[in-house]
């Protein structure tokens, strides 16, 4: 295709090519919406909630692009007022937290009745309900008027916060969804709303649209993001810092209706010029009118409304309206289809120019282009893992394996490498390696990926020296890309750039090289000696002869294992005691409380404690009833005078409540009768109260036994009704009778021709009455009527039971006149119930001769109840003091005994004064009296048995009963055995250990130099190649971000603007951009060639349509995986499809034609038909047995097994744990039980500590994940019930998402939870349709699995439903996956590594000299693991820590017998090296010569890689560190420290965190034994009380100047607290301080010379004004970007060390602030802060950095933070600070030196004063208030 027609030719099918990917986006992708209100989310900034909470910028003046467009502030939901119990049931209309519900009292409360008696069957009458009427029960109505206001106030609270937790919910879902899945979502703010009626569409984006939908979208969107501020839990919406910063949209509309392109770009520059903020008031009016005009429809119109219009509002006449909102919605397809369109127009363009295509594109559409750059001699060896490549000879910035290099080696030749990466096979690394070799080679490199998470730590993994050529564009709404960092960097480097200079240090770079290769061969020849002569025979003195292993071997058989014990046991005859006794021995030496209270022990004790004293809690309560006693009788004093007490008194308190009850009864009874309304009531009352109660319990009874019959009549009606016409129907009783039993013999209601008798008899009855509505023409019915006649008998009879004067019931049904007079009857029981008891109580006065009252007046009888209450409390108190009147007796006669200890006297006081705390205290302390004499007693005795074997022994525990006593002690029968010696022997000729360190330096070096080598050519050639405009453009950009400032002013935003403009102009000059796929699309315009190489990460997940990469750059870089998800596209028709195929692609070759016919076919597919892959196949992400199935159900099958290399220590989580849910079942597409129990587990394992990494600086909670393995629901049911139960903070804590393997793809997490979904039972979406189920075997569902099950690093749940029995299908993944986990083996790295022979070979140990080597290390605690296999090799021994493992080669003579198996060994370690394995080999004969110097380097190496020993994990050792013996000597020594953490990050850091820490131990020794004082505790030591700290602000500085001209004086840990032993003078003893300490005591406490002024003028306090303020200056060159790896962290710590000791006292808001602005950045966002507060704890720690918070809240942002040798208060000048970056400290000590005398207003006035500020605002008011209760205000 060289000629002309040839190239011709190829535009044309390139042209082609894209407009079928312009038509196949339009196919495959959603169509953009015509209305907002298809969108997930519009919130119209008009319609905001009214509250507090939200705050928004909509309709400010003077915004600017940095203001922020919403703030809402968590509202949480307060809980409703509860009724009380009793109200409940009289509600109606009240829904518990319904805020809308209207709660309103019933008048009438039906209530169930008491159920009849049972008849003969076993059968009983109907309960009937009882009526209770609300007028009867006015404590009801109390309540209700004492509980419904504050319901009300509570509910109208809830109707305003409803609102705003709704849209806090949006937010927070918002967020959600873009930190998962940015690359498919758009966070906008939309202004310019477009709205007209559906009409027809002539262009064709609009074809298809459905016609019911009006035009209603924004024509400006502004991209936004949201962040959620953790320490206030406020969620913040800002305008994105995009390259675009607003787009145009006018896709909603017909093309012939938009502006020209010129009039779209003059619209554009007004927005970029006059508006500083799109939701400025009247600030977008102007460009919307312009924007009405420009378009072609004369009849549009502007309407200057901000509310959203409605549905009817909307005409056929096209409005433009301002109606701001803020709008979540899925991604556009636009900005891709205008991609596409200007490619069309280019290639268009070339076309008619008759040009070539870019070299790419023309190799893509080439098949002989294709075909030689897959064929030739080399690519069978590159094919075959030959690789003519070393490490030595390419740029690479990191260690690469043989698959990198045939990368590079392929990437250098060919256009086109497509590499498969199987999951967590180090792509990124991959990546990072093949970046760092482009930009050395000067190459314009683009990596992208179809999804951002595969992109986000591209950038993190290269050196420091070459990041800055690097710019990742995150996704709109996920902030700001390093484009404005890497422009200063640029212009530095520009500045800085001399050709020559680089070129001379890449000369002595290049020369560097040779020399430290040769370092390494002369290291490595040397080892391979050393390891040689293990082999070799040797005679030696004495007779040995052998290798030297051999005669190391003998040597040390002759010696000994205890020699410890040889100065103490001399004589081994004598009996020494257990080991169990000398442990006790050593612990009773150790006891510090027999010293402390061994005098007070040796006085006399009382006996029986326990027994004879009660116990404190026993003395607690009696104390309390006496005081409540007490109390009580004091309330009753004032009837003590009372006649009726004298009566009273001489009676017991049985008695006396028996009086009190049955007095306040008889008062309660005669109060109903005055209250009764009724007359018979009263006449009732006053008979009974008289004594004449037989008529009425008469009455009562025949009342009683006529309901009854009633009833029982009234049953047999049951629910018929009865009426009759007759007022007299009793006189039908004969003719029914009759009747009845006519028709109970058979008798007929009609016979032929005639009537019989019967029947006309019953004429007149059949005519008046009905039964049921019909005449009684049946024995039922008929029987019916006669009982219906026999109720109403019985109802006349009730009526003459009671007296005259009974009020009349209006009849209704029988049934409601019996329940009037049952009722009734209940009244009169109660009556006469109540007043029966006058007599009982006549009687009980009379047996206990206590005159009766008169019982007419309650107020009289209720007074007898008053009375005989106030003497039961009179005689309460008497009894209450008697057991401590015994208990004072009986310690008074054990202190008449002579010699009592202190306890008992201040026991007996205790008692007496009634004080249980005292008591309690000693009576504790005469228990641990008793207790100490005890053992005192049984130390002697143990001491005399361990002084007759060795006298010497017991004095040197004695002396120094230090922890290596235990070890010894625990073993000292054993050792008591063992007496021999050892002698040495010869040493090898070569140094292993120093050879070792040689090589390590060689390599070491060789890496820093290859790495500044890379570094300098990629900068050198991006200089180079810098153009004129590129550096117009950086050199515009940067001026014009200067000049933003703090994006406030008049001309912010047009500068801000400027600066966006010039930002878009400067990417040519960036050497690398990493970008997804969209970004690419929106921000990006394509230019041909515009790159040399672009990378494409995870292209599996990209449709072909990314075929448009070809045209960026020649050559490209294909990365992914055919085996993990692929595009999905399942809604597209195929026949649509292969239309588009064969109308657009007849110029492609049939057999690259296919793959475009393919609904999944992705990026990665059609690269493979052009090139063959290259396979990486070293597993870095999962722990092994993750991994194993990915592994081999999807690629050991193709040849392409996967070498797992991830190492774990023993203390793991179990790796595949399942779950099986025997209720699961399926709705739909949900598993309800199967979600309930993921839940379930994720909130167990959130809350077991075994989740959260403590090896890290700060522990680090384990991420998770929760991936639904059939369909999106599940894991959405899964994420709500979540976020429910942990909540928001836990659920980012732990990074948690719930989702699909689509949604997890390129992302892990430390532990995976999955859901099977599928079950044998249940329904689909309908709720009626059994669900099938179908086995699992498509390629797609594979893929899918492979994903999931290849995401989880250490932990993979499995939750299912399904067993294995109801799989049949063997191809079934589901059932391949159960067998899996079901499979699973006994890990034998997790048990406990035990002794083995060391005379008998044993598997799988190689060699005796492997066995013992094993023994000593085993010995020592660890755990081992023989012959352990790793990337198919073995190693001798692997020594298992918690997180991480250590290789030990033995070197014996069985090795090296030939140069090629000594070479090979080296070879395979460094293999292992490479990813991360460090090795300890040891020789065989040193090991003989002496086991412990020989292993004594593996000690160390352990303790660095974090692998510890059953002791050391119980407790870290101390190291014993130079025996400093004076204070002054040990303070040098700290501050030498000090300045090593100051100097940079020491190798030594964990020696010297442990060094410092003893030393500090020893201080607080030595200092404790000069006061005689304990020493500090330090690691209980805790922050004085806010009490405390208000008393020390007043002298502070009268402390701080007498301490700090005091030679002795440290600085104190907290000033002026005279209980700190840290001052080598006493503090509280100290002459200086005295004065000072005792005017301390005073809390209101005022100097002479306050002038109380009210200006607020400061007392006149030694040394106190006003000090400027020193502000920090941020370097010239930017601080490096934040970034969480550890790298990162340790720079952030020097660069806040750094600020801290300028500024210092600071807040952490402030301190993050500066940190954050001198990185380039202006806002401190959720991931910078979290890698900061790693680093501020990391820094305080290891005591860089102080930490003070006086206010105790949570957060970083108010809490100081200081360097160890500042002070930890300075009053300073304001300087730049505002009110809320002051130090609440700071602010405290003006406080309390300032006049007091008046009002808080005049002090926080006063303060501003101070601070020269004018304005008291409600936010600085608050927090003053808060600063002056805690920390100012005197208690109380």
């Amino acid at each position: 295709m060289s000629s002309a027609g040839s190239d011709a030719s190829n535009v044309s099918v390139a042209l082609e090519l894209f407009r079928f990917f312009e038509e196949m986006t339009r196919l495959k992708e959603a169509k953009d919406f015509l209305s907002v209100d298809r969108y997930d989310t519009v919130r119209w900034f008009a319609e905001l909630p009214d509250h507090p909470a939200v705050r928004s910028e909509f309709g400010e003046e003077d915004l600017d692009l940095s203001s922020r467009v919403l703030r809402v502030d968590r509202v949480d939901k307060v809980d409703p007022p509860q009724p009380p119990a009793q109200l409940v049931p009289w509600l109606t209309g009240y829904r518990r937290g319904d805020a809308d519900s209207t709660p309103q009292l019933l008048r009438v409360r039906e209530v169930p009745g008491t159920q009849g008696e049972e008849d003969d069957e076993g059968e009983s009458d109907d309960a009937e309900p009882e009526l209770y009427r609300i007028e009867d029960f006015p404590e009801i109505e109390q309540r209700n008027a004492e509980w419904i206001p504050r319901w009300q106030m509570w509910a109208e609270e809830e109707r305003r916060n409803r609102p705003v937790r709704d849209l806090y919910a949006q937010l927070a879902k918002i967020e959600r969804q873009v930190s998962v899945t940015p690359e498919e979502w758009d966070l906008v703010v939309g202004v310019g709303l477009l709205t007209c009626r559906s009409q027809a569409a002539d262009d064709t984006d609009l074809a298809g649209e459905a016609a019911v939908d009006d035009v209603k979208r924004h024509v400006f969107v502004f991209p936004a993001t949201v962040e959620l501020d953790e320490t206030a839990g406020t969620y913040e919406v800002s305008l994105d810092e995009a390259l675009e910063p607003f787009r145009l949209e006018l896709d909603m509309v017909a093309r012939d209706l938009w502006p020209t392109r010129d009039q779209q770009e003059t619209i554009k520059a007004r927005i970029a010029n006059e508006v500083g903020h799109p939701l400025e008031r009247g600030g977008m009016l102007g460009v919307l009118d312009q924007l009405v005009t420009v378009l072609t429809d004369p009849e549009a119109r502007l309407d200057q409304r901000v509310e959203p219009p409605s549905t009817d509002e909307i005409t056929v006449t096209l409005t433009v309206q301002p109606s701001p909102a803020l709008i979540f919605r899925r991604r556009p397809r636009a900005a891709k289809l205008e991609y596409f369109r200007t490619v069309i127009e280019q290639l268009t363009e070339l076309e008619e120019q008759g040009g070539d295509l870019p070299n790419g594109l023309a190799r893509f559409l080439g098949a002989a282009a294709h075909e030689q750059a897959v064929t030739g001699d080399t690519d069978a060896a590159e094919e075959s893992g030959e690789s003519s490549y070393s490490v030595d000879e390419t740029y690479l910035p990191l260690r690469a394996n043989d698959e990198q290099l045939r990368i590079v080696k392929s990437v250098d030749r060919k256009d086109l490498t497509v590499v498969q990466g199987p999951p967590g096979t180090g792509k990124t690394h991959t990546i990072a390696n093949l970046l760092g070799h482009l930009l050395a080679s000067g190459k314009r490199v683009l990596i992208t990926a179809q999804k951002d998470q595969a992109l986000q730590e591209v950038r993190g993994k290269l050196p420091d020296e070459l990041r800055d050529l690097c710019v990742y564009i995150p996704p709109r709404g996920r902030g700001s890309s390093q484009l404005a960092r890497s422009a200063s960097v640029y212009l530095e480097k520009k500045d800085d750039h001399d050709p020559g200079r680089y070129e001379r240090e890449r000369s002595e770079l290049e020369e560097m090289i040779p020399t430290l290769l040769e370092a390494k061969a002369t290291a490595t020849a040397g080892l391979l000696r050393a390891r040689q002569w293990e082999s070799r025979v040797e005679e030696v003195e004495g007779g040995y002869e052998g290798t030297p292993g051999a005669i190391a071997g003998r040597i040390a058989s002759e010696s000994g294992d205890y020699g410890w014990v040889l100065p103490y046991l001399a004589d081994l005859d004598v009996d020494v005691p257990s080991n169990n006794e000398a442990l006790e021995f050593l612990s009773l030496v150790r006891d510090p409380e027999i010293p402390e209270h061994q005098v007070e022990a040796a006085k006399r004790l009382p006996d029986g404690l326990e027994t004879r004293f009660c116990h404190p809690d026993q003395f607690h309560n009696t104390v309390n009833a006496f005081t409540a006693a007490t109390v009580a009788a004091e309330a009753n004093e004032h009837l003590r005078q009372d006649p009726l007490v004298t009566h009273l008194q001489g009676h017991t308190s049985h008695q006396l409540g028996g009086i009190e009850e049955t007095a306040l009864k008889i008062a309660n009874a005669l109060r109903q009768r005055l209250a009764a309304q009724e007359s018979w009531l009263v006449a009732a009352h006053s008979d009974l109260l008289a004594g004449n109660n037989i008529q009425w319990e008469g009455r009562a009874t025949r009342v009683e036994s006529a309901l009854a019959e009633a009833r029982q009549h009234l049953g047999r009606i049951g629910s018929s009704t009865i009426k009759s016409d007759d007022p007299t129907p009793r006189r039908f009783r004969e003719q029914a009778e009759a009747f009845k039993a006519y028709l109970e013999r058979g008798g007929r209601l009609r016979r032929l021709f005639r009537v019989p008798e019967p029947v006309r008899d019953a004429e007149e009855l059949l005519a008046a009455v009905r039964v049921d509505d019909h005449p009684p023409k049946s024995p039922k019915s008929l029987e019916k009527f006669l009982a219906w006649l026999e109720v109403n008998r019985r109802i006349e009879m009730i009526r003459d039971h009671w007296p005259d004067g009974f009020p009349e019931y209006e009849e209704n049904t029988p049934e409601e006149v019996l329940d009037w007079h049952d009722f009734k009857l209940k009244q009169l029981r109660v009556l006469i119930d109540d007043l029966r008891s006058v007599e009982i109580f006549r009687d009980q006065l009379d047996r206990l001769t206590i005159p009766q009252p008169v019982f007419d007046q309650p107020e009289k009888v209720e007074h007898y109840a008053t009375v005989a209450q106030a003497v039961r409390s009179f005689q309460a108190v008497d009894l209450a003091l008697r057991p401590l009147e015994e208990l004072s007796e009986s310690l008074g006669v054990e202190l008449r005994e002579a010699d009592s200890p202190r306890a008992l006297t201040d026991l007996f006081t205790a008692v007496n004064d009634k004080n249980p705390t005292e008591y309690r205290e000693n009576y504790r302390r005469l228990q641990l009296l008793e207790e100490v004499r005890t053992r005192i007693e049984r130390r002697n005795k143990l001491g005399a048995v361990l002084t007759g074997a060795s006298p010497k022994l017991v004095q040197d525990i004695m002396e120094d009963p230090s922890e290596a006593w235990d070890i010894r002690l625990g073993a000292f029968t054993a050792a008591a055995a063992w007496c021999s010696a050892r002698q040495w022997v010869s040493s090898p000729p070569d140094d292993s250990d120093q050879l070792r360190a040689d090589l390590d330096d060689a390599s070491e070096q060789l890496k820093k130099t290859r790495s500044s080598l890379i570094a300098n050519l990629a900068w050198d050639k991006a200089m180079s190649t810098l153009t004129h405009d590129h550096l117009s453009s950086l050199t515009a950009y940067d001026q014009a971000r200067r000049s933003v400032g703090a994006g406030t002013g008049k001309y912010a935003a047009t500068r801000r603007r400027q600066a966006q403009r010039a930002l878009s102009q400067c990417r040519g000059a960036i050497s690398a951009w990493v970008a997804a796929l969209s970004q690419l699309f929106e921000d990006m315009p394509p230019e041909p060639g515009m790159f040399d190489v672009v990378i494409i990460d995870e292209a599996s997940q990209a449709g072909v349509e990314a075929s448009i990469l070809h045209y960026l750059a020649p050559t490209v870089i294909v990365i992914g995986d055919d085996k993990q998800v692929a595009p999905t596209n399942i809604s597209v028709n195929v026949q649509d499809l292969m239309s588009l195929v064969n109308n657009y692609l007849s110029g492609i070759a049939e057999n690259l034609r296919t793959i475009y016919t393919r609904r999944e076919a992705s990026f990665f597919d059609q690269a493979k038909l052009r090139s063959l892959p290259i396979t990486l196949r070293e597993h870095f992400r999962c722990v092994p047995e993750i991994i194993q199935f990915s592994n081999e159900q999807f690629y050991k099958p193709e040849g392409k097994s996967l070498i797992p290399l991830r190492q774990t220590g023993t203390d793991r989580l179990p790796p595949l744990p399942h779950n099986y849910v025997e209720n699961g079942y399926r709705k739909g597409m949900l598993n309800p039980p199967e979600a309930d129990a993921v839940v379930e587990a994720v909130y167990q394992c959130v809350n077991d500590p075994a989740y959260t990494r403590e090896d890290s600086d700060v522990p680090e909670p384990m991420s998770m994940g929760v991936i639904s393995l059939l369909g999106a629901a599940q894991a959405r049911l899964i994420e709500g019930m979540l976020l429910e139960r942990l909540g928001e903070a836990e659920y980012r804590a732990r990074d948690l998402r719930c989702g699909t393997a689509e949604v997890f793809q390129g992302a892990e997490r430390d532990v995976i939870f999955l859901s099977m979904v599928a079950a044998p039972t249940g329904v689909k979406e309908d709720g009626v349709t059994p669900s099938r189920y179908a086995a699992t075997t498509d390629a797609a569902a594979g893929r899918r699995f492979n994903v999931a099950c290849s995401r989880a690093k250490d932990q993979m749940w499995l939750f299912h439903s399904l067993e294995i029995g109801n799989l049949g299908n063997s191809n079934d993944l589901r059932l391949k996956l159960l067998q899996f986990y079901l499979n699973q083996a006994t890990d034998p790295e997790t048990s406990e590594s035990t002794l083995v022979s060391e005379d008998v070979k044993e598997a799988p140990f190689d060699s005796l000299f492997e066995q013992r080597v094993h023994n000593e290390i085993v010995k020592k605690g660890y755990q081992v693991v023989p012959q352990w296999e790793i990337h198919g090799k073995r190693i001798d021994l692997a020594v298992v820590g918690a997180h991480d493992r250590l290789a030990v080669e033995c070197d014996g003579a069985h090795y090296f017998q030939s140069q090629q198996s000594r070479q090979a060994e080296y070879e395979r370690q460094l293999a292992l090296e490479r990813i991360g394995l460090r090795f300890f080999r040891i020789l065989e004969s040193a090991f003989y010569l002496d086991r412990e110097e020989a292993l004594a380097p593996l000690w160390p190496m352990l303790y660095e890689q974090g692998i510890y020993s059953r002791a050391e994990q119980a407790q870290l050792a101390v190291p014993q560190g130079t025996q400093i013996q004076s204070i002054s000597e040990i303070q040098d020594r700290l501050d030498e420290i000090l300045d090593l953490f100051g100097s940079g990050e020491p190798a030594d850091r964990l020696e010297l965190i442990r060094e410092r820490e003893h030393l500090r131990t020893r201080q607080d020794e030595l200092l404790a034994a000069e006061h005689q004082t304990p020493p500090v505790q330090r690691t209980n030591r805790t922050q004085p009380s806010r009490s405390a700290r208000r008393r020390n602000y007043r002298i502070r500085y009268e402390t701080e100047q007498i301490c700090n001209q005091c030679n002795l004086a440290r600085r104190p840990t907290h000033f002026g607290d005279p209980t700190d032993p840290q001052c080598p003078e006493s503090r509280s003893d100290c002459p200086l301080l005295k004065e000072v300490l005792d005017e301390s005591v005073n809390p209101t406490l005022v100097h002479e010379g306050t002038s109380g002024e009210p200006d607020g003028s400061i007392s006149d306090f030694p040394e106190f004004g006003r000090q400027p303020y020193t502000e920090w200056t941020a370097p010239s060159s930017p601080f490096p970007e934040i970034e969480e790896t550890s790298e990162g962290t340790a720079r952030a710590i020097s660069g806040l060390v750094d600020i801290v000791s300028v500024e210092g006292p600071i807040t952490g808001k402030r301190l993050y602030a500066l940190y954050v602005r001198a990185t380039g950045v202006q806002r401190v966002t959720r991931p910078k802060r979290s890698v900061l507060n790693r680093a501020t704890a990391r820094a305080v720690r290891d005591g860089l950095l102080v930490e003070d918070d006086p206010l105790n809240e949570t957060g970083q942002a108010t809490k100081t933070f200081r360097l160890p040798n500042q002070p930890e208060v300075v009053v300073r000048d304001l300087g730049s600070r505002g009110i809320h970056d002051l130090p609440p400290a700071e602010v405290a000590e003006l406080m309390v030196n300032l006049d007091r005398s008046g009002s808080t207003d005049e002090l926080f006035r006063a303060v501003l004063h101070w601070y020269e500020l004018t304005r008291l605002t409600q936010q600085t008011e608050a927090r003053l208030q808060q600063i002056f209760d805690r920390l100012v205000q005197p208690p109380g």
